[in-house]
């Protein structure tokens, strides 16, 4: 094909493809392995993925209990936002669950994403993964730098100057009661500490340090910062004095900061066309309650909040809203994900993937090659998970190993600090 074909051409193409298509693509030769597998097509791939709209990925877990403890098995599921399953008869149909692929009693949970990447955390021995689960790849990261931590809030970003992965997190040491923050580059392969927030100057009462008071562990990315929707209050008197504002970090700078929100009152954060946005809630009564939804509008002069739109709710509700106007996903502590049109007023719930699962989270995903050149593949577990669904697996799933390849990522090192 080289023979007739420039190999500009043949990247060209090969980058307009399906992603599934670029997987057995590696199967065909060592040289279309080798071209596909390189940093330079990867970056291309993603460039590309940017204008690909966005899938919905719904995380379900499955409970399982042994004696007095249950812990959870998860699993997730891809979907259109014009195609969300609130369907009972055929929601899922040709939709194959995704397993996670980590030990079913650990405490691994997803706790950000970005670019395809899953930012995997086990709460309890503060191990870290990278997991791409559309080309079933994984990233063991090196140690975390406490070895008696507790992390209470966690970022994942992309930096565009430097072109390199960021992970920054906020943790408390159960050795000597301080919080520490560290950041994590992809580039370097080790952790560093950073100078860690404090509390804003007016809030005089409260310890000038951040415990785990975070309503949202996980960051929120808008243009190069992320953000965490904070709480404190005096740590004698834990039910007055409450402060709530947003905490921010730059990921080029590594620098954190503040923003005061709309309303000095519990709010959730969420993105709305790549704007920063929060929902603040008022209860007037049982049977009324608003949420109301803000836009962050930034300016070189004066930033501000705008009033996007308010809609009732039944109670508080982590909302993300969809790329039609007026569309929003709910989801209800307990009680599932809902569908909100603002224009009919109208709600649709999404259901379940199968009588012994529940949805538990919602985010949005877009699928990449990122850790093809990094990550280790890794095989389907035979626990394979028993949703008791009805619907047959699709015989799609992606095969991404392939005898070209030499050997796994080595080994990373630790920094020690």
């Amino acid at each position: 094909m080289s023979d007739h074909i420039s190999e500009d051409l043949v990247v060209e193409i090969f980058t307009r493809l399906p992603l599934k298509s670029l997987i057995r693509f590696r199967l065909v030769s060592k040289s279309l392995c080798s071209r596909i597998a390189t940093p330079d097509f990867i970056r291309l791939n993603k460039i590309r993925s940017c204008r690909i709209p966005k899938k919905v990925l719904l995380t379900h877990e499955i409970p399982h209990k042994e004696g007095y403890h249950t812990f959870y098995e998860n699993f997730y599921t891809l979907h259109s936002e014009y195609q969300l399953p609130v369907s009972p008869d055929h929601g899922y149909d040709g939709i194959t669950p995704i397993k996670f692929p980590f030990p079913l009693k650990s405490y691994a949970k997803a706790v950000g994403s970005c670019n395809g990447i899953m930012l995997v955390l086990d709460e309890r021995d503060s191990i870290f993964w990278l997991w791409n689960p559309s080309i079933r790849r994984k990233l063991t990261l090196p140690r975390y730098p406490l070895r008696n931590a507790h992390i209470f809030a966690t970022g994942f970003a992309f930096d565009r100057v430097t072109e390199d992965y960021k992970i920054v997190t906020l943790s408390f040491n159960l050795n000597d009661y301080r919080t520490y923050s560290f950041i994590y580059t992809m580039k370097t392969r080790t952790w560093c500490r950073i100078s860690t927030p404090v509390t804003p100057s007016t809030y005089e009462t409260c310890k000038k340090e951040l415990i785990n008071l975070f309503r949202t562990s996980e960051g929120h990315l808008v243009n190069g910062v992320l953000h965490w929707s904070v709480f404190l209050t005096d740590n004698e008197r834990r039910s007055a004095n409450i402060l709530h504002y947003i905490l921010t970090f730059d990921v080029g700078t590594h620098v954190f900061g503040t923003i005061e929100l709309p309303r000095q009152k519990y709010s959730e954060i969420t993105t709305i066309d790549g704007s920063l946005a929060v929902i603040t809630y008022k209860f007037v009564t049982n049977k009324d309650r608003y949420a109301k939804i803000w836009v962050r509008k930034e300016n070189n002069t004066n930033p501000k909040w705008v009033a996007y739109f308010s809609f009732r709710v039944d109670s508080h509700a982590s909302i993300m809203p969809l790329s039609r106007k007026g569309i929003l996903l709910l989801k209800y502590l307990h009680k599932g994900i809902k569908v909100y049109n603002d224009w009919t007023r109208e709600r649709s719930r999404i259901v379940e993937f199968s009588d012994s699962s529940n949805i538990n989270d919602m985010s949005w995903f877009v699928e990449s090659l990122e850790l093809l050149d990094t990550g280790s593949p890794y095989e389907e577990s035979d626990e394979l998970l028993d949703t008791g669904s009805p619907y047959e697996e699709s015989d799609e799933s992606l095969d991404t190993g392939s005898s070209y390849e030499e050997s796994e990522a080595s080994d990373l090192e630790t920094a020690e600090l």
